[in-house]
């Protein structure tokens, strides 16, 4: 039987499928600066990816193969941390040099650790942490996610946060 949570991720899926950008047009934005262009790339990039990974995490739950789903939900609420990262470059936008604020999201876009000489990939424990402390139900589920994908126990069942994982 299918929860209602796994139903509601479900619709939520759905509507963002429905509504997922078909291209992006620098031209339309009508500004001199990359720096706009760049956050909606890194946006729509997101939102794409998003919807990828929460779909196929439903199909994954309702085939009970809970560690591919253990490791999409893990990969969703990377994703999510990205976000809330753009959202906090955008929000603090007016606090960088141009220079400063095309490096970060140069950085979000297309950043790696596996070539030292190019744009160096934002830590993504790093935007979880910061999106736990406004959204504290964060790190449990994905210390959880953890503990299923490496098959240790999750000593946060009983309700208290999953640290120790």
């Amino acid at each position: 039987m299918v929860s209602a949570e796994l139903v509601e991720a479900r619709e939520f899926a759905t509507r963002l499928r429905e509504n997922l950008p078909a291209r992006i047009d620098a031209a339309a934005l009508g500004v001199w600066s990359k720096a706009p262009f760049q956050l909606l790339c890194a946006r729509e990039a997101l939102i794409w990816r998003s919807e990828e990974l929460a779909r196929n995490a439903c199909s994954a739950l309702e085939r009970e193969d809970l560690s591919v789903a253990a490791l999409l939900t893990r990969a969703l609420t990377e994703n999510a941390a990205l976000v809330w990262k753009l959202w906090e470059i955008l929000d603090a936008r007016h606090t960088h040099s141009p220079q400063d604020l095309n490096d970060l999201l140069i950085r979000l876009l297309v950043g790696s650790r596996k070539w030292p000489d190019g744009p160096q990939a934002v830590q993504i424990l790093s935007c979880i942490d910061r999106m736990d402390k406004a959204v504290p139900v964060i790190t449990h589920p994905f210390d959880a996610a953890r503990c299923v994908v490496t098959r240790r126990r999750c000593p946060g069942t009983a309700g208290e946060p999953c640290r120790s994982c």
